[in-house]
């Protein structure tokens, strides 16, 4: 089989604009031409990522114990975000617009109550909590406060959301957060 110099190959893809020639590290032996749009669909654009917070946070009031809730956010403010496959509201409710896919979902939480209470928070997709996800911790008495973080691995279908749950096992306390972040980065 004949050798095109590189110098043939780059005439013959810029005759068709949608062709480009790829070349791996075997070396142009391996060159063959693929199409923008598979160059496209598998390299082209920015991660997917979104960041929100809320500092200071405010008191989620538990209306039953031992149950789930969404925890209580009112002024969620956008950090830092990437791509366009991901929106966060003004609740805390991050929205996956993009394709469906796997996702890293992290938050860090500073939160204090009363009564040494054994809280537990959890991510829900679209209202139903994930057991993998959750994490507890003792609320120290008077005005302390203690820090979690919690992370998973979660498939987010096109539309899905996803939110932070919280539950106080003890009792029907309230329980403030003072500050909360939550990262979630698509990455597969």
């Amino acid at each position: 089989m004949a050798r095109k110099r590189i110098r043939d190959l780059d005439a013959q893809a810029s005759i068709v604009d949608t062709l480009k020639l790829a070349v791996d590290d075997t070396g142009m032996a391996s060159a063959k031409r693929v199409s923008v749009s598979q160059l496209d669909a598998r390299y082209a654009g920015s991660p997917c990522y979104i960041e929100w917070f809320q500092n200071p946070g405010e008191a989620t009031s538990i209306s039953s114990s031992n149950v789930f809730q969404k925890i209580d956010v009112t002024t969620a403010q956008t950090g830092l975000s990437g791509g366009s496959c991901l929106t966060v509201n003004a609740q805390g409710r991050v929205t996956n617009t993009g394709a469906s896919g796997s996702f890293l979902v992290s938050a860090c939480l500073s939160a204090g109550g009363t009564n040494n209470d054994d809280v537990h928070f959890i991510f829900a997709i679209n209202g139903v909590v994930q057991a993998k996800s959750e994490q507890s911790m003792v609320l120290p008495s008077g005005a302390r406060e203690t820090h979690i973080s919690l992370q998973a691995l979660l498939t987010l279908n096109t539309n899905q959301y996803v939110e932070v749950y919280i539950k106080n096992v003890n009792d029907a306390h309230s329980v403030t957060l003072s500050s909360i972040n939550v990262i979630v980065q698509k990455i597969a």
